[in-house]
């Protein structure tokens, strides 16, 4: 869920700074705001959803599982023995 809100803040702060770099503030900026922005999240979210926050959790995977997995271990069976996990 957090992947879709960070697409829309991403696509509504990129496209008004593409529609302001191309064509500026003048009468139409709020319709060829709108047309980006559609235009942009359409292809915003896909990409976000399927390709790179695929791949964003699978480096982190590869980067932190191996760092990780002793201490998950360790403090694991420190709250066991706690009683603050099952």
């Amino acid at each position: 869920m957090i992947q879709v809100f960070t697409v829309i803040s991403q696509v509504s702060l990129a496209s008004i700074l593409g529609v302001y770099h191309s064509y500026g503030f003048d009468s139409q900026f709020i319709p060829h705001y709108l047309i980006t922005y559609c235009r942009s999240f359409m292809m915003a979210l896909p990409v976000q959803l399927f390709i790179v926050g695929a791949m964003a959790r699978y480096l982190f995977r590869v980067l932190f599982s191996s760092t990780n997995g002793v201490e998950e271990e360790k403090i694991e069976k420190e709250l066991l023995e706690e009683g603050f996990a099952e």
